[in-house]
């Protein structure tokens, strides 16, 4: 039973550092999908030659999104 109250606290910081840890991964990954998307884009911007100012508001539209 002692030993039990002692290691709740460790539990919780354990816890919550996989918590942030989690949500850190979350991140970097939405991210590298960002980046990716953009990269579609600009690839496919040079593809079919869009105007610069077409591809501006397709990024404008993107940041909405996220």
């Amino acid at each position: 039973m002692f030993l039990d109250l002692l290691l709740q606290p460790q539990a919780l910081v354990s816890h919550l550092r996989l918590q942030h840890l989690d949500l850190k991964d979350q991140w970097f990954q939405q991210q590298l999908l960002v980046m990716h998307v953009l990269y579609l884009m600009l690839a496919h911007a040079q593809v079919h030659s869009i105007h610069p100012v077409v591809l501006a508001l397709h990024l404008l539209l993107l940041d909405a999104l996220f």
